[in-house]
């Protein structure tokens, strides 16, 4: 996820598949079903070696495209086209290289597989620009969000037992 404002906002994200003509037909099926229902602003994608589906409505989804795509043993779904194309692509700095990424990675623990990482500074950055600092409810809220730094969760087991684990990150100061 990327972006300081409305317009440079995009995101994806990255689900990896062990079959990927497995995956590209069950987009391709979506795309069938959306299609049928005739809902305005989705159409199919052409995507070589895979499927897609973009949707778009301005006043629901903002200026950026909505799309959904399977390819290789990609499936990626992604808020704006660019960000889209770069997850396919595997572009971009990967986030082993932030430090609160690494700091919240780590916070897990042995045995547990990450399935989640929310770094709150990014969207707290984002909301400001987009105008939530007019909210009272954000307003009044946003002193304790300060202080909060990540949120990561993951699961894995330890013999007989199933763990999971929900960390949250504090800022110190």
């Amino acid at each position: 996820v990327g972006g300081i404002d409305l317009s440079s906002l995009g995101g994806a994200a990255i689900l990896t598949s062990n079959d990927p003509a497995a995956s590209t037909r069950a987009i391709e099926k979506l795309v069938s079903a959306a299609l049928a229902q005739g809902e305005q602003g989705v159409r199919r994608l052409q995507v070589p070696g895979g499927a897609g589906l973009e949707a778009r409505d301005p006043e629901e989804l903002g200026p950026k495209p909505l799309q959904l795509i399977a390819r290789g043993d990609r499936v990626v779904l992604g808020y704006g086209a660019e960000a889209t194309q770069r997850a396919l692509r595997g572009g971009g700095p990967p986030l082993s290289g932030s430090p609160v990424y690494r700091q919240a990675t780590e916070a897990l623990g042995q045995g547990v597989e990450l399935s989640g990482f929310l770094s709150v500074g990014p969207i707290l950055e984002l909301a400001d620009t987009l105008g939530a600092g007019e909210d009272g409810d954000f307003a009044e809220a946003r002193p304790y969000l300060e202080r909060l730094s990540y949120l990561v969760f993951g699961s894995g087991t330890d013999g007989d037992l199933a763990l999971s684990r929900i960390v949250v990150g504090l800022q110190s100061g």
